[in-house]
C-alpha cells in the first residue's frame, strides 16, 4: 500500500509519517498542492492525507486539480483523499466533501480515528504490533518543558517517547525557520501569507502539547482572517517572544537527554549504513527510520545541523543532495 501525505509544516508530516511506520506502509511526503499534483501522477497512491490550509495552492485547490486530471484514467477520480485540518466547525466535513474530498481527519490527529479511515478507505485490517504496544521506552530521561504537556504530546504522536523526541527535534529545526517567515509577512503586509504560516504553526503546537501557545496563534489567525492588522500588530510580538523562549527550553531538553544518553558509536555507524541503503532503495519508512535515530544520537550541533539539512532533503525528494550531506559525515 502507499500513502501521500500532504502538508506545509514539516512537524505535521513526519508526526503522519512515524504514526504509519508501525504497519509497512510505503508513506511519500510533500510539502505542497502544487508537488502532491506532480507526485500523484508520478505514482498512483493507495490514499491521500491532503492539509486544507497551505501557502500557494491550498488543499481544495489541489485537490480539485486532482480530480481534473486525464479523463481517460478513472484513478484520479476515484482515489481516496482525506482532508487534514485544525478548522472543525459545524459543516466543515460536509464542505470537504462538496469539493472532492471523500474523508476528514481533524488536527491534532486522533490515532484511532487516523486507523479507523485507513481501514474504511483501503478496505484493510490495521494491526498494531510491539511498536505500537511498547509505550514505556525504557531508559530514555525526557525533561519537563515549560509551556508543553509532554503526556498530551507523545499520545498524540503515537505513544512512544521516542517518536516524540523526533517530532519535538522537527519541530524545533522547522519553527525557527517560520518565525523569519511570518516576521517578513507582516512587514510586507501580507495578511493571508501570515495567516497561513500562523494556521500551521497552530497545528503543530498542539500536535507536541504545546496547547497555550497553540491557543494564542488561533486567536491570530482569526484576527488574519478578519484581516485585523491592529490585533496582529499588538499581539504577534508577545507572540513570537514566547515561541522563542519556548524553542529554548526545548533545546535545553533536548540537548539534556543527549547528556544523559551515552553516545553508541556502533549504532551511529549503524543508522549511517541504513541511511545511504535505504537512500539507494527510495525506502521512506527506513529513510526515516534512520534520520530519526541519527538525531537522537548526534551529540554536536555542527553534526545535528547536517542530519536537519539531510532530513530536509529527504522531504524534498532531493536524493541526491541528501546523499552528498550524508558522505561529509564520519564515524
Amino acid at each position: 500500500m502507499k500513502i501521500l501525505v500532504v502538508d506545509d509544516i514539516q512537524t505535521n508530516l513526519i508526526m503522519v509519517q512515524g504514526l504509519l511506520l508501525p504497519y509497512h506502509i510505503q508513506v511519500d511526503l510533500c510539502k505542497s498542492g502544487e508537488a502532491a499534483i506532480k507526485a500523484i501522477q508520478a505514482e498512483h497512491h493507495d490514499l491521500v492525507f491532503m492539509d486544507h490550509i497551505m501557502p500557494g495552492m491550498n488543499g481544495i485547490e489541489a485537490v480539485q486539480a486532482i480530480r481534473a486530471l486525464d479523463d481517460s484514467d478513472p484513478y484520479y477520480k476515484n482515489v481516496p483523499i482525506v482532508a487534514l485540518t485544525a478548522n472543525t466547525h459545524a459543516g466543515s466535513r460536509e464542505m470537504f466533501l462538496e469539493n472532492g474530498f471523500n474523508d476528514f481527519l481533524p488536527k491534532p490527529i486522533d490515532v484511532a480515528i487516523m486507523y479507523a479511515i485507513i481501514e474504511k478507505w483501503l478496505s484493510v485490517s490495521v494491526q498494531e504490533d510491539g511498536t505500537l504496544k511498547n509505550k514505556t521506552d525504557n531508559g530514555i530521561y525526557l525533561p519537563a518543558i515549560q509551556g508543553i504537556d509532554i503526556t498530551k504530546g507523545i499520545a498524540r504522536t503515537g505513544g512512544s517517547i521516542t517518536q516524540y523526541i523526533g517530532v519535538l527535534t522537527t519541530f524545533h529545526f522547522d519553527t525557527h525557520e517560520k518565525i523569519d517567515i511570518i516576521e517578513q509577512c507582516l512587514e510586507s503586509g501580507n495578511l493571508p501569507l501570515y495567516t497561513t504560516y500562523i494556521h500551521g504553526l497552530k497545528g503543530a503546537a498542539a500536535i507536541i502539547g504545546a496547547e497555550e501557545l497553540s491557543e494564542t496563534a488561533k486567536d491570530l489567525e482569526i484576527a488574519g482572517k478578519r484581516k485585523d492588522a491592529a490585533y496582529i500588530n499588538t499581539h504577534n510580538t508577545p507572540f513570537v517572544d514566547t515561541l522563542q523562549c519556548l524553542l529554548a527550553d526545548i533545546d535545553k531538553a533536548l540537548h539534556t537527554i543527549k547528556l544523559h544518553t551515552n553516545f553508541d558509536r556502533e549504532a551511529y555507524e549503524s543508522n549511517l549504513l541504513a541511511l545511504k541503503n535505504a537512500i539507494a532503495a527510495l525506502d521512506a519508512g527506513a529513510m526515516y527510520r534512520s534520520i530519526t535515530c541519527l538525531q537522537q544520537l548526534t551529540q554536536t550541533e555542527d553534526t545535528y545541523a547536517t542530519v536537519s539539512k539531510i532530513a530536509d532533503a529527504l522531504l524534498l525528494g532531493e536524493y541526491d543532495k541528501a546523499s552528498a550531506l550524508l558522505e561529509t559525515m564520519h564515524p
